[in-house]
């Protein structure tokens, strides 16, 4: 059997996730608390994902199930596993975003990290605090009677940062500024990690726990979703 080649992959990574854009951009599940994020694979059936029966059915009944989170690399014992195949899909994440519940937005599955050095991390997050979403976050954590202030990123998985985050040994050195006690730059990958900084300890690597919503994880947080950088802005 002849291998396909990198560019022959790419082709038809491209070709999927165009296919995507064209069929998928405007799927809302009806009545949904939660955004959902889902990688598909080259192998992904855009038509019948698109269907009644396709990929909003499928989130709306894994949702009904208090399922928040699949992968089609799990075990074989996890029953959500050959759904996912059968559609193409590499993993769904749910995240709870009242700004735009129901949302699905569709992605290239997660094939590897691009190098993300930590003078990348920190231009990306300097370049970030600088958009007037950022501002507004803090402005809002500013007028918070809490001791914590923290401020959560959800990142697009397939961005150099959403990638980065998700491989990355190295730790961002940029010192956000205050009223933040907090800050979490959290991509809903399998299994999700986040980076996390602390005015006390300063930036860890944190694994958070599949199946939960990212922001249920991260105490009384203002959560900001970036695009042109690497997610979905509010």
């Amino acid at each position: 059997m002849r291998r396909r080649s990198t560019s022959e992959a790419d082709a038809a990574r491209l070709s999927v996730i165009a296919a995507a854009q064209r069929h998928l951009s405007k799927l809302k599940v009806p009545a949904s608390g939660f955004a959902w994020f889902v990688n598909i694979t080259p192998q992904a059936d855009v038509r019948a994902l698109g269907g009644s029966a396709g990929l909003v059915a499928l989130l709306a009944e894994m949702e009904q199930q208090g399922q928040v989170s699949a992968s089609a690399l799990s075990d074989y014992g996890d029953p959500w596993r050959d759904r996912l195949e059968a559609f193409g899909i590499q993993s769904v994440h749910g995240v709870e975003d009242s700004d735009r519940p129901g949302h699905v937005y569709v992605m290239p599955a997660v094939v590897a990290s691009w190098g993300w050095v930590r003078h990348t991390a920190d231009q990306w997050i300097t370049d970030f605090l600088a958009t007037e979403l950022a501002k507004n976050k803090l402005r809002k954590l500013a007028r918070a009677d809490t001791a914590e202030r923290h401020l959560a990123v959800l990142i697009h998985p397939d961005t150099e940062a959403g990638l980065g985050i998700a491989g990355t040994d190295e730790l961002p050195s940029v010192v956000p500024p205050t009223p933040l006690t907090h800050v979490w730059l959290i991509t809903p990958t399998d299994s999700p990690r986040a980076l996390r900084w602390t005015h006390i300890t300063g930036w860890a690597i944190v694994h958070l726990q599949a199946g939960q919503p990212a922001r249920a994880q991260v105490p009384e947080a203002s959560t900001g979703l970036r695009r042109g950088h690497g997610g979905i802005a509010r």
